[in-house]
């Protein structure tokens, strides 16, 4: 029931927080941009407080053996959900999305691969302690397409 309950509160927050932002490749090689709400740390890694997104080229998808990883955040306490979107021009090509703790080397969730019918597809995950680094990782499968993906906390 929570998991929906996250599930469904993300979906809402991404409604809410606007369309789909169109970026160049030099953006999308960037790392993601993060809110106003977002603060650096002195270890470099960001502290998430209202989430953020970037968009993903193909074209950087491809040049990068159809993967890309995200710089290292720090989500507040009580969960991540990360999602995500691509669109395949109907060839079939999939991609799933998996949330990396950095501090203890484990992967702790993960989407499993998914057609891109650009439909948002959810992740989320609670097994973390409070201040630790996490990353998402993105990969393709099949031919590789202009993904969105977006980090929001859950409740």
């Amino acid at each position: 029931m929570n998991t929906r309950r996250r599930i469904t509160l993300g979906l809402a927050t991404l409604a809410l927080t606007g369309g789909l932002a169109i970026a160049g490749g030099a953006a999308a090689s960037a790392a993601p941009t993060a809110t106003a709400a977002a603060a650096s740390t002195d270890d470099g890694t960001v502290t998430s407080q209202s989430g953020w997104s970037t968009t993903i080229s193909a074209a950087y998808l491809n040049s990068h053996h159809k993967k890309w990883v995200s710089s290292t955040f720090v989500p507040p306490a009580g969960g991540v959900v990360g999602g995500f979107r691509c669109w395949n021009n109907g060839d079939g090509g999939k991609a799933r999305l998996r949330i990396y703790n950095v501090e203890t080397h484990q992967w702790i969730g993960d989407s499993g691969y998914q057609d891109c019918n650009y439909r948002y597809k959810y992740v989320s995950a609670d097994k973390y302690r409070p201040g630790q680094g996490l990353r998402f990782v993105l990969q393709a499968q099949g031919n590789a397409h202009t993904t969105r993906v977006a980090e929001e906390t859950a409740p």
